[in-house]
């Protein structure tokens, strides 16, 4: 799937100079242009991901995974907590 923005010729000082349909184009340009951004980042993180290996996986999820202090309160004391 190919987006594709198209840019209007509007140039303006201020936004009484422009018709309700020209302030339509601009807006639909402007989120054309945020999710052609979007997508794109989408299918190069996707590329990403089909390139990586099982252990590069595993790998990434250690390195994200985050372990509370010895301490601190497990979920089930905190839902206790919330419940009374």
């Amino acid at each position: 799937m190919m987006m594709e923005t198209i840019k209007t010729d509007v140039k303006l000082d201020t936004i009484a100079d422009i018709t309700r349909d020209e302030l339509n184009q601009i807006i639909k340009e402007a989120i054309d242009d945020k999710m052609l951004h979007l997508y794109q980042f989408a299918m190069v993180d996707r590329e990403e991901r089909n390139r990586l290996t099982w252990d590069e996986v595993n790998d990434l999820a250690d390195q994200y995974r985050w372990t509370p202090p010895p301490n601190a309160k497990t979920n089930l004391d905190l839902l206790r907590e919330d419940r009374d």
